[in-house]
């Protein structure tokens, strides 16, 4: 049941922060998502979601008691979803990325959508 509390409220903290990353996009002019620099952690935070998730979907009437901690939805899809979006975080990487320590300071700016002043 522990496992379960803690997939309710990662994934209740994990959708409000995918509404809020949106939100600051928009409001710094319409940054893609790919280029935003919150997405390193939403990326970590979807796959300790995805290795819960796998857990979480073992225990009997999983769906029942997800109800009685407020989650909305059927586990198992919400897992399978979640899966999804991590396999679609691949397409955002390229053979060049490299780690931040070893990026120019142009490479850095271009990377994170920031001003080099």
């Amino acid at each position: 049941m522990e496992h379960l509390k803690r997939f309710v409220a990662l994934s209740n903290f994990y959708e409000e922060m995918l509404r809020v990353m949106a939100m600051i996009r928009v409001q710094k002019g319409g940054i893609a998502e790919e280029n935003y620099v919150g997405r390193q952690f939403a990326a970590d935070v979807l796959e300790v979601l995805v290795r819960l998730g796998d857990e979480v979907v073992k225990i009997p009437n999983v769906d029942a008691s997800a109800v009685e901690l407020g989650f909305k939805s059927s586990v198992a899809k919400s897992v399978e979803k979640y899966k999804k979006d991590f396999s679609d975080i691949e397409k955002y990487k390229t053979v060049s990325q490299k780690p931040i320590q070893e990026m120019t300071v142009g490479e850095f700016a271009k990377a994170f959508n920031v001003e080099v002043v």
